[in-house]
């Protein structure tokens, strides 16, 4: 079965400081950690401890917060350590901007930025909204800041780019990972969410990644909506070892999206 090999796949790549890494044999880093603990149902959160500075995750050797301590707070139960990263992700925000006509979108609406002291972009900022939303703040004011966020910057084409949807007068390409990471932090049924389903599904008509199959399996189960030939063309892509490309974090997100445990 593909879900079990992927399992087995993961298991077999942690470490022995209890992280994982992006590839077996390379150093731990937050990012597949997390994913692995989602995928895994994984209750050990020493390494995320040993990584955390003032209600952060950081990287190895750094003190500055990172984009992953929404990750961490998606992939660990209730604890104080979480509690301490959900008060830590709720005070973070990145730094709103000055209008500017080059660039329509509402620039002081504060979502989560990848480094500190940054712009918003779109993936942080969905990031941390399904790691509140999991954790029980779907009400906090941070929480309907950032999905107005999102709102703001839905392209034309009805999917969302990395960051803005113009730029210079020109629209912007969305692609199916955001667009599928959004419509999942949005969760609520609504035109702009409707709008990003369509969307992936014109895209993957025509082309398909391993990344992009499996969050938009995520994203269209969470809608209760048929993943057509989906599942088939990601488990097709599944290596003899278990993984997809030999990738801890994107095996995580196959396994994820492959299985049936529920991380919304």
């Amino acid at each position: 079965m593909a879900v079990t090999r992927a399992l087995e796949f993961l298991q077999r790549a942690r470490q022995a400081d209890g992280g994982w890494p992006y590839r077996p044999g390379v150093a731990s880093s937050p990012e597949p950690t997390c994913l692995a603990m989602l995928a895994l149902g994984e209750t050990d959160e020493r390494w995320l401890a040993a990584h955390e500075h003032n209600g952060a995750i950081s990287l190895p050797g750094d003190t500055e917060p990172h984009w992953t301590t929404a990750l961490a707070v998606w992939a660990l139960r209730d604890g104080a350590l979480r509690a301490r990263l959900v008060r830590g992700l709720l005070a973070w925000h990145g730094e709103p901007l000055d209008p500017d006509e080059a660039v329509k979108l509402n620039s002081r609406l504060r979502g989560w930025p990848w480094a500190d002291k940054t712009f918003s972009w779109v993936e942080p900022t969905c990031y941390a909204l399904l790691a509140l939303k999991a954790a029980g703040q779907m009400s906090h004011p941070r929480v309907t800041e950032g999905e107005q966020m999102l709102l703001d910057r839905q392209c034309r084409d009805g999917g969302w780019n990395y960051g803005n949807h113009t730029a210079l007068g020109a629209a912007l390409q969305s692609f199916v990972p955001t667009t599928a990471l959004a419509v999942l932090a949005l969760r609520q049924p609504s035109p702009a969410v409707e709008r990003g389903l369509e969307f992936i599904a014109a895209e993957l008509n025509r082309e398909q990644s391993a990344l992009s199959l499996a969050l938009a399996i995520l994203c269209y189960r969470a809608y209760g909506r048929e993943t057509g030939d989906w599942r088939e063309a990601l488990t097709r892509r599944q290596l003899a070892d278990g993984s997809w490309r030999g990738d801890v974090h994107l095996t995580a997100w196959a396994a994820l999206a492959l299985g049936e445990r529920n991380v919304f």
